[in-house]
């Protein structure tokens, strides 16, 4: 078992009340922490539940991802969207190759992966590829911040996105100087 006390208190309290993750979940949670460099780029069980939550409030039957790490936050996604039947998918997207192979393997030996699609390439490119006759219900970005704009742009010009859809975005507000430059250019100049 992962020590929590590295949490912060909100997180603990967070932790404590919230629904407890599934084994294969937080084994994926501690591998990674034990065996990735950049495990502290992984998102928190927390922010795991939540991201289940809002898969099954809002219905979504396509998800896609960018950013997959070693695709512990594609697996919680997945949990959301078990009962929605065949049509039921995450796309998640990863650049680094042994991230890829790491998730590829936690994918594969879940009960989960016959409901994520792991695609290894820039998500720049990527995105740029994807059939667009495709549209996710809920995007998740994850990755790369500095390209959040650039991906956000390729999802509206590509029409990913659902008439009901929304975009999660994961540390938003990491460089927030930076965010809110490029916000005010985009409202300002379009």
């Amino acid at each position: 078992m992962f020590d929590k006390s590295n949490f912060s208190p909100n997180e603990q309290y967070s932790l404590k009340y919230t629904t407890k993750q599934s084994p294969y979940l937080e084994s994926v949670q501690e591998k990674t922490i034990s065996s990735c460099p950049i495990a502290y780029q992984m998102i928190s069980p927390v922010q795991g539940a939540f991201l289940k939550f809002l898969v099954q409030m809002s219905k979504a039957t396509k998800v896609l991802e960018i950013g997959a790490l070693t695709g512990y936050s594609a697996l919680c996604m997945a949990e959301g969207l078990k009962e929605r039947g065949s049509e039921a998918k995450v796309v998640t997207l990863e650049k680094d190759v042994e991230n890829f192979k790491v998730a590829k393997e936690n994918i594969k030996s879940s009960e989960l992966g016959h409901l994520i699609e792991l695609k290894l390439g820039d998500a720049v490119d990527t995105l740029s590829n994807l059939d667009n006759s495709v549209q996710y219900d809920l995007i998740f970005l994850d990755a790369d911040k500095i390209n959040y704009i650039n991906y956000y742009n390729i999802i509206l010009e590509r029409n990913l996105l659902s008439d009901d859809g929304f975009i999660v975005v994961d540390n938003g507000l990491t460089n927030f100087s930076l965010l809110v430059s490029e916000i005010e250019i985009k409202f300002r100049y379009g």
